[in-house]
């Protein structure tokens, strides 16, 4: 169960890729934009992200860092976390502390290969509520994810282990379908 989505064939470096990317009727859906554009280190940063349905796009350049973290943590403290790894070419999705514990399997950390020599990455986030899709880079690599949070709204923040790193931020809140006429 995913967002709808286009799907395109890119010719790359390495070949020929499938690329995914929400259709553009998502949009449509979207809120009143808010922006971020800073330079982060290890306390983190609140994020202009309001509750747990967004869209944001997201321009890293991990600089200095060992690691790039987006958090989403709930009012009880549980976190779900969508991260990047210059050092071993990675970006993921950490549920390990996403919520409370309902079966040995759900915790989990999932991984995509990115080439981040350049340290720097495009993200495209849509979060809705307990579902996150992930789009890195021109959508070639893709991590669908779900987490179970235990309560209360959602709060967005970003940080860097390590060193430090620059995030520009594009969001726009969900805020669902408008009927036609």
């Amino acid at each position: 169960m995913t967002v709808p989505r286009e799907v395109t064939l890119k010719k790359t470096a390495a070949g020929y890729r499938i690329a995914q990317a929400p259709v553009r009727e998502v949009a449509t859906l979207r809120g009143t934009p808010q922006s971020f554009s800073g330079t982060i280190g290890a306390t983190p940063v609140d994020l202009p992200v309001a509750g747990g349905s967004a869209d944001l796009t997201l321009d890293l350049d991990t600089g200095t860092a060992e690691q790039v973290t987006i958090a989403l943590t709930d009012e009880q403290g549980y976190q779900t976390l969508i991260g990047v790894n210059p050092t071993v070419d990675e970006v993921f999705v950490d549920r390990t502390r996403s919520g409370p514990h309902f079966h040995d399997g759900f915790a989990n950390r999932h991984v995509a290969p990115v080439d981040l020599r350049g340290k720097r990455v495009r993200l495209r986030l849509l979060a809705d509520q307990s579902i996150l899709e992930l789009f890195i880079g021109d959508g070639t690599r893709t991590i669908t994810d779900r987490f179970f949070r235990g309560g209360g709204q959602l709060r967005w923040s970003a940080s860097a282990r390590g060193g430090s790193a620059k995030l520009t931020m594009q969001a726009w809140p969900m805020t669902g379908a408008t009927p036609p006429g």
